[in-house]
């Protein structure tokens, strides 16, 4: 099977969940990129060099592929060949990121009409919400790189909660703002805290005995993050998300407190002070993920998915939606 990706040559200190992990479909079938800067960054995935004037049957033409897929992150790629570009007979896959953002912020369009009007075979939504989309979707859990994220031996954690990620600007981070000033406040919260990149932040979440993930607050979505922490051997702490069930199976692999935040600071003292416990839930969440829910996994799923729609099938939904 033959992928186009179209990418903007966007690049974050979170590739590991964007363009990283979908490199990973490279293992599984023939991936090429195309899109602005990309040629520049990587020419083995990307052989031809970005080009405004490039038509959508000039891409047919150069790649010959079997399935696009376009990143909701990069636009820039494909902004100029409009919707044309998924009327040339090749089914075309969506992967959507922050669908809470709600708007494209190049020209502030409404996401679910641009996904209509872009006339999109599939939407591959990675968190989960409860609207209906305008076009057929399915939802892919995020997932984490079992080769990156493991527990180091002979670590002294700090009894105390960590916080790595961001937590300013959106109303959805206002449930995590709390849990951030509650734990402050009650002097349980790290003395650092906040954005963290790369090894830094691999390196903070096995400083503490547990950390915040908070399930993106008002979303009540399992992150990214949630996998980590855990693979991390550091308790997870969260406020309710969807289908955690179907996530995690039926025995506890975090600890969760109420949106309202009211019993975190007995919760964050439960994580601190009963050992059993934490390295129990934490060992369970260790098994969940490996059996479930790291890149290995979850790659397979991608692959499955487009190979499906590549053949005109209905896409397989491993978790139910």
């Amino acid at each position: 099977m033959n992928v186009l990706l179209l990418s903007g040559g966007y690049r974050a200190f979170d590739d590991r969940v964007r363009i990283d992990f979908i490199k990973k479909l490279s293992g599984l079938c023939y991936l090429k990129i195309y899109g602005p800067n990309e040629y520049e960054l990587n020419r083995n995935f990307a052989p031809v060099k970005y080009n405004s004037k490039i038509t959508s049957h000039d891409l047919k033409m150069l790649f010959n592929p079997d399935i696009l897929l376009f990143l909701l992150y990069a636009p820039e790629a494909y902004i100029n060949l409009t919707n044309q570009i998924c009327k040339l007979g090749i089914p075309s896959v969506i992967r959507e990121e922050d669908h809470y953002y709600k708007n494209l912020e190049y020209n502030n369009i409404d996401l679910f009409k641009w996904y209509k009007s872009m006339d999109f075979t599939l939407l591959m939504r990675r968190h989960f919400y409860e609207e209906e989309p305008p076009i057929p979707s399915v939802w892919t859990p995020p997932s984490v790189n079992e080769d990156e994220f493991i527990i180091s031996s002979n670590i002294n954690r700090e009894s105390k909660i960590g916080f790595a990620g961001s937590y300013v600007g959106y109303e959805h981070y206002d449930i995590r703002r709390n849990a951030i000033k509650i734990l402050r406040n009650n002097k349980l919260l790290a003395s650092s805290w906040g954005k963290k990149c790369g090894s830094s932040y691999i390196n903070y979440l096995h400083r503490y005995v547990g950390c915040l993930a908070c399930s993106c607050g008002r979303i009540h979505t399992c992150l990214a993050k949630t996998f980590e922490i855990s693979l991390c051997g550091t308790a997870v702490l969260t406020n309710w998300m969807h289908n955690k069930k179907e996530l995690f199976g039926d025995k506890q692999c975090f600890f969760e407190y109420k949106d309202d935040c009211s019993d975190l600071v007995d919760v964050a003292n439960t994580v601190i002070n009963d050992v059993d416990l934490r390295n129990e839930v934490i060992s369970n969440a260790i098994e969940v993920i490996h059996e479930k829910h790291t890149d290995k996994k979850r790659i397979v799923e991608y692959y499955n998915i487009l190979k499906a729609v590549a053949d005109g099938k209905e896409p397989p939904r491993v978790w139910g939606q």
